[in-house]
């Protein structure tokens, strides 16, 4: 390509980027709610877990290796191929929902939908958070024999995860009670 149609092809794509997630349409739950979506959709990639050989009996507070590499959260649960299913399905709602108004679509109760995602998200990531395996590719309990003990915590891609989770369907509620009229309440006040 030339440096003229690139030049081009890059000022289609900002004017699009622009009118497509402009900040006049985009509810400030919406936003932040699509920014918690990408971050869960891409924390189930990211490093879950990582390990730590320590002594087992010795008072001595520190690691005496850290075995290569990390897990990811798919690699440690299956599971979690759902929860960032659901994260990309959030995103799209949110983005079909607050799309130039010749291409949204308008999703009657979208933020129960989203509440609900949300909340099924939630339970996925906490259990993933909480479910740590017990192994490590290429090392075994059995061979680090009976004075050594194999740790194994979380990384920042879990932390993330939980953070997002959280927040996520903290925001969906909140933008749930907003939306609803609350038992009680007399009409003008």
């Amino acid at each position: 390509m030339t440096n003229r149609r690139l030049r081009i092809l890059r000022t289609r794509v900002i004017g699009a980027t622009r009118e497509w997630f402009s900040p006049q349409r985009w509810s400030v739950n919406d936003a932040l709610m699509a920014v918690a979506a990408v971050v869960l959709g891409g924390s189930v990639l990211g490093p879950w877990f990582r390990a730590t050989v320590k002594f087992k009996t010795a008072p001595v507070v520190g690691n005496l290796i850290e075995p290569k590499g990390s897990e990811s959260g798919i690699e440690a649960h299956r599971f979690l191929l759902a929860v960032g299913a659901l994260a990309l399905v959030e995103l799209a709602v949110l983005i079909a929902q607050n799309a130039p108004d010749r291409h949204a679509v308008r999703i009657a109760g979208y933020h129960r939908l989203l509440a609900f995602t949300s909340a099924l998200i939630c339970v996925g990531v906490v259990t993933g958070f909480l479910w740590r395996p017990t192994t490590w590719p290429g090392i075994s309990q059995r061979e680090l024999g009976p004075f050594f003990q194999l740790v194994i915590g979380w990384g920042f891609g879990s932390v993330a995860a939980l953070g997002a989770a959280f927040v996520s369907l903290g925001i969906a509620v909140s933008a749930v009670r907003e939306r609803s009229p609350r038992k009680g309440a007399q009409p003008g006040f």
